[in-house]
């Protein structure tokens, strides 16, 4: 088996330098994150995710970072399920496949969308909500709740309306312009002994 180079950034020792640039893409987008915090226990299996990403008003989602080929993973599979038991939603942890160009072209091409809100990849896309707005419905953002008239998500402000989050569109469209340079910028960071160049 080939094994992956294991790469330094920002004083973390990554197993590849995947997920390094994965790391470099959340901060691009300035997205606080932490390198496999913590493990768990999945019924006498141990598992470590590789990224707990916060989320601007207090959550957090968990990311698994995992070569661009990869169909499955069957400890994040049960990880998945586990939140989803304890939790009653299950859009708290995302499986990564390829680095983050790769990531936001496969959910282009299968009719899905990242959650400007959040983070996590959701079915359908955008649908007009009147006076400039563009309005995307996110299990993991409306079972979270919201106690507020505005929110600041990890891509972009959004109002609240009836389970759905609104966006302006001049807004969204900044928004994944910023998504793709940050991908682009993951895709390009060059790393030279052990770290990332400037």
């Amino acid at each position: 088996m080939i094994k992956a180079i294991d790469t330094r950034y920002k004083g973390y020792l990554f197993r590849s330098r995947l997920e390094a640039r994965w790391a470099v893409f959340f901060d691009q987008m300035g997205w606080s994150w932490d390198y496999e915090p913590e493990g768990f226990e999945l019924g006498g299996t141990q598992y470590l995710p590789d990224f707990k990403v916060a989320i601007p008003r207090g959550d957090h989602t968990w990311f698994e970072v995992k070569p661009r080929e990869t169909e499955i993973d069957p400890k994040f599979d049960a990880f998945f399920k586990l939140l989803t038991k304890e939790t009653i939603w299950g859009n708290a942890a995302q499986l990564l496949r390829g680095d983050p160009v790769d990531h936001l072209e496969r959910i282009a091409r299968s009719n899905q969308l990242m959650c400007l809100g959040c983070g996590t990849v959701i079915k359908g896309g955008y649908s007009a909500c009147g006076g400039g707005e563009v309005c995307c419905y996110c299990d993991f953002c409306d079972f979270t709740g919201h106690t507020g008239d505005k929110y600041q998500g990890l891509c972009a402000p959004y109002t609240y309306h009836k389970g759905s989050l609104c966006f302006c569109t001049l807004d969204i469209d900044a928004a994944h312009r910023r998504l793709r340079a940050a991908a682009v910028a993951a895709r390009s960071a060059r790393f030279e002994f052990g770290g990332v160049s400037a």
